[in-house]
């Protein structure tokens, strides 16, 4: 604080030699002008700071003591400002950049998420749009506790989330539920468990219902499996009424997948000329300045490297920049070869695979054909597994014989 006051009545740094510096400086602490920062130097000489209003008292003193007084420096506000009015563009300038800062900070400039894994960040940011929620949006409309419940209700899969505004970057984080559960009561489902798919019933082993069919048995898709009705007799052998259920049993059926993949025979492949530009990239508050300007340019692969400005941590600015590479090339017509062919079709029948054996299928046979038709490469897989089965579906009353069982 001192400094600052120091600062701004302005104060010079001068050095004093002569007869007796020493009784100057005694003068001086008499008369309350405050001497600081004293050093001496060479040929019994002294530096030191004086205030400008202290300087203007001490010609009595320097004629009275024998002493020289020279300026070595001038320093503070007052030295400033004449000089600020030679370079008025300068200050200028200066003001316009702090309104400029200034108006920044009520605005939010750069929106973080972190924790997405299920949920991808297009989704998020696609939502906060919803939600009028994007890059230069005014922090007075963003109410963080709304904006973490609209989040939670948005997505049943985050379990927590906490928005903060941290300058003028609005951070989101966000925890999924890394197990997928079900949240819904625990009820008594009257139902049946049908086929999902037509096949041939591998396995069957019923923990509650009625078994409709055996190992061995052809089912179609639709058909029940187990019934979760089940009779009641009377003394004489007939059906009086039912007891209902959830079926419930684990089913294997032997089935069969087939898949087909197609690619071009043909693609355009780049050659490149060995031309390359360069572009300065800058946007401010959207809009964008490139130049040279190869955009329109074709037959051009661009690599973007660009940052946003930001003067701390936490506040960033409405200014990108950066370099815009272009690497011009010719597009050829090229072949692929059988190799590419079969590796990229066999890629993408082990991705579908995958995709089953997640699911729990075993695989008993595999049949995979690829072969060209035209102007394509056609891969046609065809499977036969064991899977589970077993599809609760709802018992309605029309299905049962006789009255409804309670």
């Amino acid at each position: 604080m001192i400094g600052l006051f120091r600062f701004i009545q302005g104060y010079l740094r001068i050095k004093v030699w002569g007869y007796s510096p020493e009784r100057f400086m005694n003068l001086c602490c008499n008369h309350d002008i405050l001497l600081w920062d004293i050093e001496k130097c060479e040929n019994e000489s002294y530096s030191m700071n004086i205030s400008l209003r202290g300087y203007f008292q001490i010609r009595p003193f320097v004629r009275k003591t024998g002493t020289k007084v020279a300026v070595l420096g001038k320093f503070g506000l007052p030295f400033f400002i004449p000089h600020l009015k030679v370079h008025l563009f300068f200050l200028v300038g200066i003001v316009g950049t702090l309104i400029f800062l200034f108006w920044t900070t009520g605005y939010i400039w750069k929106i973080e998420i972190e924790g997405t894994q299920k949920i991808s960040g297009e989704e998020m940011i696609s939502f906060l749009e919803e939600e009028e929620i994007k890059i230069g949006s005014s922090k007075n409309n963003i109410s963080v506790e709304e904006l973490e419940k609209e989040i939670r209700n948005k997505f049943p899969l985050i379990t927590w989330t906490s928005v903060q505004i941290e300058g003028t970057k609005l951070w989101i984080q966000i925890k999924e539920n890394d197990k997928i559960m079900n949240v819904e009561a625990k009820t008594e489902v009257k139902s049946h468990l049908v086929a999902s798919k037509d096949g041939k019933i591998s396995s069957i082993i019923t923990r509650n219902g009625v078994p409709m069919v055996k190992a061995g048995d052809e089912v179609k898709k639709g058909d029940i499996l187990v019934a979760g009705q089940v009779p009641i007799y009377n003394d004489g052998g007939e059906i009086i009424n039912y007891h209902l259920y959830e079926a419930d049993a684990d089913i294997y059926l032997e089935c069969d997948y087939s898949f087909q993949t197609k690619m071009p025979v043909a693609y355009v492949k780049h050659q490149y000329t060995g031309e390359e530009y360069r572009s300065l990239y800058l946007q401010f508050c959207g809009k964008e300045i490139v130049f040279p300007d190869y955009r329109n340019k074709g037959n051009c692969d661009i690599t973007e490297k660009r940052k946003q400005l930001q003067a701390l941590e936490q506040w960033f600015l409405p200014v990108f920049y950066g370099v815009d590479y272009y690497k011009e090339y010719e597009p050829v017509t090229t072949e692929y070869t059988k190799e590419e062919v079969k590796r990229q079709l066999n890629k993408e029948i082990n991705t579908f695979v995958s995709s089953l054996e997640e699911k729990g299928v075993q695989f008993i046979e595999k049949d995979v054909k690829i072969v060209k038709d035209n102007s394509q490469w056609v891969a046609t897989a065809s499977f036969h597994v064991i899977e589970k089965t077993g599809e609760s579906v709802p018992i309605d009353s029309y299905e049962m014989s006789g009255e409804n069982g309670q």
